[in-house]
């Protein structure tokens, strides 16, 4: 799927931009953010005396530090997800690896996404700018048996593929998310950046959760157009339904309050790695998991404050014009 595809199908929500914003935004080369978020795992590996009656192998090696919920005893142990992972290499690679204009940056991450006991594997490609990036979601099956790739299921904005944007690291890395909690399912803060050179830029804000598919939902964002000759900043704003608002206390109000009624959790670090290195890929998933913790104390850095977020890039020099319906 090429990257103008992709962020098309991302920003064609956003009915009311400009048509030379919507232009801008769509034709030229797009630099994008592919983030994701994980949350708490019921998954377990065997105790270090059980560990000890086990023969050892290359897969067998893989064992998580994760501790044993309350039902351990109807759990599956992660190093025996992790081992089924690590055999589904080649499947994962041909399944994700699938397009004509692949991606020589392809990082990936293992965690428990939807809080269900059974391993998730993201497959996250991008490409210089993040011109071409997509994300799949694969989970371990309910029989233990096979990873199968989780479905999108939204408003339209993607293809059913997994096109979603979760990734904003240039190198393989770890990365922190905002987490929600509500009837008992997890919801993770996603922001989606996007460039189309100096003057024209996006940041979109959404909320992801995985239960038997990837449910994305718009909160909100904000689109802007630079006139370095005046110093002035052209911003266009949208609600959860990309309708667009008139005033900046209309925009705080509606992405403020969209997690109204949703349960704060602590928030999430998951480690990605380069799927690329095959011959290292069973010690980088083991790490991964490892290294997953959905009660970190660091901060993920996302902030609906969009005249703070680009005032990062240009200096706060500019004054920002709202552009009224």
């Amino acid at each position: 799927m090429s990257g103008k595809r992709l962020k098309k199908n991302s920003l064609k929500r956003s009915a009311g931009l400009t048509a030379a914003v919507l232009s801008i935004l769509l034709l030229t080369s797009l630099l994008t953010s592919c983030g994701t978020v994980a949350e708490s795992s019921g998954v377990y590996s065997e105790s270090e005396e059980t560990a000890g009656t086990k023969q050892t192998s290359e897969t067998e090696e893989i064992v998580s530090t994760k501790q044993a919920p309350e039902s351990a005893d109807t759990m599956i142990r992660a190093d025996s997800q992790l081992e089924l992972i690590l055999e589904k290499y080649d499947d994962l690679y041909s399944d994700f690896l699938t397009d004509d204009s692949i991606l020589p940056i392809t990082v990936c991450a293992v965690a428990d996404l939807n809080h269900n006991g059974r391993l998730e594997v993201l497959l996250t490609a991008c490409q210089g700018t993040g011109a071409y990036s997509y994300t799949k979601v694969y989970e371990i099956s309910e029989d233990y048996t096979d990873l199968v790739n989780l479905e999108y299921k939204n408003s339209g904005t993607n293809d059913g593929d997994g096109s979603g944007d979760f990734y904003n690291l240039a190198e393989p890395g770890i990365m922190v998310y905002d987490c929600y909690k509500k009837d008992n399912e997890y919801y993770y803060l996603i922001s989606d950046y996007a460039s189309a050179g100096w003057a024209d830029k996006y940041i979109g804000f959404y909320s992801y959760s995985f239960g038997d598919a990837v449910i994305e939902d718009y909160i909100g964002g904000a689109a802007i157009s630079v006139n370095d000759d005046d110093k002035t900043i052209r911003t266009w704003l949208y609600d959860s339904s990309f309708e667009r608002l008139n005033t900046i206390e209309e925009y705080e109000t509606q992405v403020n309050g969209y997690w109204s009624g949703y349960e704060k959790q602590k928030q999430c670090e998951v480690k990605w790695f380069a799927f690329s290195d095959e011959e290292g890929f069973a010690a980088n998933i083991k790490d991964s998991w490892e290294a997953f913790n959905p009660d970190s104390e660091l901060s993920s850095g996302i902030t609906y404050d969009f005249k703070f977020f680009f005032d990062s890039i240009y200096g706060g020099e500019y004054e920002y014009m709202i552009q009224e319906e």
